[in-house]
């Protein structure tokens, strides 16, 4: 039984691919697309789409952030494939060989710091070729033995080494296409190190303005950032090689890459959402903008055709044809679709989440969405309704920050989804989903909870009273009490719903075993939804049943049962029918007996 117990848990924990079967295996499609990007374009879109099929399913090692960079990077390259830009397809890879470099580094000093000394030795030269860093390199770090700090420094001093050139050679290029590709050397390198101590000064987000003035050919602007982004870069430099091994030690690694936006967000989302026009217009710098056809223009995508019959005036349609080819679309169905599989995906994503009770994956795939409307979709919608634009924006953010979201939150963000699309085609969804897109923003969160809980708590005081004036002897009073409780029960589920959810929210009581209880709610589960409709039947049963016999008790319907027992007397014993009526005539004088018999029957 041992045997049997042993080899299930070794099947389970083999059924997914360690990191460095993974690095192998979509390092080599990498080499195969860019071996065969000229000859057969369509075998090296079979690759990309193969690369992205087997992370999702093999790729579990990888942090989810770093499995959706890598799965956009490998999209994107598909686009750039598709442009034939050599050049944003190269950045594509290079955005690819860097993510998985980065859990490379990370499960590499992770191994050091267990002595793991065989998952050392086999991370370390993957982690090389993944940075495409000197080969020499590998000896040379195997020589320092388990001391991590000096392994960590001789790393660190390789990449700031190696950044400092890659954007000393951005900055002489006259080039645009080789300043891009430098540039963006240079960002992948500092990706994987980034949360070094030593590399204060350098951010993600000065890389990713660099490239962006880049795109709009801003020549000038782009070599400033560079130069500024050079001084930070030999400054990091300077700080690993005058500290001593040991002096600075790196926070535990993260897993994630982190190159916030505004708001923050995933570094690898940003990257490409930025990246892509960059590479358009440095592979093409002299030629126009791309036109774009935004009435009837038809996109196909594995058979299936969208049109876009735009109701946009020319100055609009002008407008939004610059910014798509600057945000790197070929059109705008392209954008739709872009729109579809990273809003619409992630937030459907998040959904799922959200029925489990991982308000953690939540908020991360909220997260990934945000990032990606603002840097991606959000300049076109605000060329098409500013107010569109800004309300989703604010609504995406509340929901980051909300605690205690339900399934219905995402529907309404899913329809903001769909209001986009409306617009496109001179079309909208209406007041009333505008409507409840203003009350999330204005309930959404510890508002929305309080009025819960407050509704829970008050409701223990009504069933008090219900038990105290029903709890008699009389059936029916207790049958219309249960009625009662009933009643309540559903918004007393809802209320301890909600304070599980906020009780699970490390934000506040970091108590994760509660989450389960907030899937109890009527707003995200069919179960409970379920629930509140057996209650509802079981009110309406109860509080019929006790109404109708206290109904017959005040005479206020005549039992059945009672006029056929006083048919048998009748028919029976004719004498003792006609003296009934005479026992049964209250006498108005005993006041008390009336009382007393009040209180023995109710």
């Amino acid at each position: 039984m041992k045997r049997w117990i042993a080899v299930i848990v070794l099947g389970a924990w083999a059924w997914a691919a360690p990191l460095t079967t993974v690095y192998d295996r979509v390092a080599s499609l990498m080499n195969q697309v860019q071996s065969v990007q000229s000859s057969n374009p369509k075998q090296a879109s079979d690759l990309l789409r193969q690369a992205d099929e087997y992370l999702s399913k093999e790729g579990s090692e990888l942090s989810m952030k770093l499995r959706e960079g890598i799965s956009t990077a490998l999209r994107d390259a598909q686009t750039a494939l598709a442009r034939k830009s050599r050049a944003d397809l190269e950045a594509r890879l290079q955005m690819v060989r860097s993510l998985l470099g980065k859990a490379l580094y990370d499960s590499y000093f992770d191994a050091l710091g267990n002595a793991q000394a065989d998952a050392a030795r086999a991370l370390l030269p993957r982690l090389i070729a993944a940075s495409a860093l000197p080969k020499t390199l590998t000896a040379q770090i195997e020589g320092l033995g388990n001391d991590i700090d000096k392994v960590r420094q001789t790393l660190e001093r390789t990449y700031a080494q190696g950044i400092v050139n890659a954007l000393s050679r951005a900055r002489s290029q006259t080039n645009a296409t080789q300043a891009f590709l430098e540039a963006t050397r240079a960002y992948t390198l500092y990706l994987v190190v980034q949360e070094s101590p030593r590399a204060t000064g350098l951010s993600a987000r000065a890389f990713v303005n660099a490239l962006s003035k880049l795109s709009n050919n801003d020549l000038a602007g782009f070599r400033k950032d560079i130069e500024a982004l050079r001084q930070q870069a030999e400054g990091f430099l300077g700080r690993v090689n005058s500290s001593s091994p040991g002096a600075v030690r790196s926070s535990a690694p993260a897993r994630t890459v982190t190159a916030p936006p505004a708001k923050g967000g995933a570094g690898s989302q940003v990257t490409q959402a930025q990246a892509t026009p960059a590479a358009q217009s440095a592979s093409k710098p002299a030629q126009a903008p791309q036109q774009v056809v935004a009435q009837a223009a038809p996109v196909k995508s594995d058979g299936h055709e969208e049109r876009y019959e735009g109701k946009l005036d020319a100055s609009t349609q002008a407008r939004v044809e610059v910014v798509l080819a600057r945000l790197g679309f070929a059109d705008l169905g392209e954008w739709v679709r872009g729109m579809n599989l990273e809003l619409r995906a992630r937030l459907g994503e998040a959904t799922a989440h959200v029925k489990s009770g991982n308000f953690e994956g939540v908020r991360e795939y909220l997260e990934l969405s945000h990032n990606a409307y603002k840097e991606r979709y959000y300049p076109v919608v605000r060329l098409l309704d500013p107010a569109l634009a800004d309300r989703f924006d604010r609504l995406l953010g509340r929901m980051q920050e909300a605690v205690g979201l339900r399934a219905t939150d995402l529907a309404v963000a899913l329809a903001e989804v769909q209001e986009i699309e409306e617009r496109l085609e001179g079309r909208s969804l209406g007041l009333g989903h505008a409507l409840q897109v203003q009350l999330e923003l204005l309930l959404l969160g510890i508002p929305r909870a309080f009025v819960f809980i407050l509704a829970a708590l008050l409701a223990v005081f009504p069933l008090y009273l219900v038990n105290l004036t029903f709890g008699g002897r009389n059936t029916y009073w207790r049958l219309l009490g249960l009625a009662f409780f009933f009643l309540f029960l559903p918004a007393m589920i809802e209320g301890l719903s909600y304070v599980a959810s906020i009780l699970a929210d490390p934000r506040f009581g970091k108590l994760g075993f509660l989450a389960p209880l907030s899937t109890f709610s009527i707003q995200s589960s069919l179960m409970a939804q379920l629930l509140w409709g057996l209650t509802l039947f079981l009110v309406i049963g109860l509080s019929a049943a006790g109404l109708r016999g206290i109904a017959v008790q005040f005479g206020l319907i005549q039992d059945r049962r009672a006029r056929a027992n006083t048919t048998t007397v009748a028919q029976t014993n004719p004498g003792l029918a006609a003296t009934a009526p005479m026992r049964a005539a209250a006498d108005p004088k005993l006041t008390s007996e009336t009382i007393v018999e009040w209180d023995e029957e109710f």
